[in-house]
């Protein structure tokens, strides 16, 4: 039963997550936004982006986890080694549950010229403005109201 009462918990806890994560985001979609999903793992938030946005990229899925599933006609699944076939300037906005340090300059050259990449942060701050800025974007922005309550926190880095 404790097992039981654990996983539900997860399962909990990982909703009331991604519903943060979309509400934040939601805010930066429109119909013709191209959004990208860098760990998409579950597939959870980019199933939920689908029905918002004109395509959705779901980068690095877990093996098994679409197995069976219909998929929605606006999403694909990309493996990280491949963000090059999504295109340079192709993704309105991106986002990643932590900062994809090793593929963050792949990343930027998928965001369209105005693109943003959002990500959750626990890290020391001028650590992250290091990263982002290695990678070519300009900078970091932070949103106090969103961040208030929560944590991680989410930052906003853009071109």
């Amino acid at each position: 039963m404790l097992v039981a009462e654990r996983f539900l918990e997860k399962i909990e806890q990982r909703s009331s997550q991604v519903g943060r994560q979309f509400a934040f985001l939601q805010r930066l979609f429109s119909p013709r936004t191209v959004f990208l999903h860098y760990g998409a793992h579950d597939c959870t938030l980019a199933f939920k982006a689908a029905g918002y946005v004109e395509r959705v990229y779901a980068v690095d899925v877990a093996p098994g986890v679409t197995d069976g599933i219909r998929l929605p006609g606006n999403l694909r699944l990309v493996d990280s080694r491949d963000l090059w076939t999504v295109g340079e300037g192709a993704v309105d906005v991106s986002f990643s549950e932590r900062l994809p340090a090793v593929r963050l300059r792949e990343v930027r050259k998928c965001l369209a010229p105005n693109g943003v990449h959002v990500f959750q942060a626990s890290e020391e701050a001028s650590r992250l403005r290091e990263l982002v800025r290695t990678a070519g974007f300009a900078g970091i922005r932070t949103h106090f109201l969103a961040n208030l309550l929560h944590q991680p926190r989410l930052l906003t880095a853009y071109k």
